[in-house]
C-alpha cells in the first residue's frame, strides 16, 4: 500500500489589513495542518519590509507563500504583487490573492502581473476552512515550491 508522502507546512506569509479577516484566517490556518501562520501583515508596506529583511537574513523563517488581499490602503494588493515580482531575490515567490473582490478585471490583473492563484474570500469559517484545505492539498501533493527565494 502506498503510503502519501509526508511534508513539512507551506510557512505563509498573511497580508490583510482587515483584524477580522486576520483572526478568521489566522484561525483557519490553525485547522490546516499543511499550512503554517508564519507571519501577518496589515499592510503592504509591511509585507514587503518583512520579506526584506528575511532577505537579508538567510538564518531566519522565509515564507513559501504569501496570501494577499488586493484592497488595503496605502500599497494595495497589486503593487505589492508588481515589487515582489519585480524582485529578481523574491520573484519565485508564490502569491496567491485571496480577497473579497469577484471582479472578472482583478482576477485579469492579478494572473497578469504574476500571481499564481486567486481565491475569493468565502463568507463563514467552515467555507475559508475547506476553500483552504483544498486549496492546501494542492500546494502540498502537487505543486512544488522553492525552499528559498534569495
Amino acid at each position: 500500500m502506498a503510503h502519501a508522502l509526508e511534508t513539512a507546512p507551506i510557512d505563509v506569509l498573511l497580508v490583510d489589513d482587515s483584524e477580522d479577516d486576520l483572526l478568521m484566517m489566522s484561525e483557519a490556518l490553525q485547522d490546516i495542518s499543511s499550512l503554517r501562520l508564519l507571519q501577518t501583515a496589515r499592510s503592504g508596506q509591511e509585507a514587503l519590509d518583512f520579506l526584506g529583511e528575511r532577505i537579508s537574513d538567510p538564518a531566519q523563517p522565509f515564507p513559501k507563500m504569501m496570501l494577499l488581499d488586493i484592497n488595503m490602503p496605502g500599497l494595495n494588493g497589486f503593487e505589492v504583487l508588481a515589487r515582489v515580482k519585480g524582485d529578481a531575490r523574491l520573484r519565485s515567490l508564490p502569491i496567491v490573492m485571496l480577497t473579497s473582490s469577484s471582479r472578472d478585471e482583478d482576477i485579469v490583473s492579478s494572473y497578469t502581473a504574476g500571481a499564481c492563484s486567486y481565491i475569493t474570500k468565502p463568507i463563514g469559517f467552515e467555507k475559508l476552512v475547506d476553500t483552504l484545505s483544498r486549496f492546501s492539498a494542492y500546494w502540498t501533493r502537487v505543486a512544488r515550491i522553492p525552499t528559498r527565494h534569495a
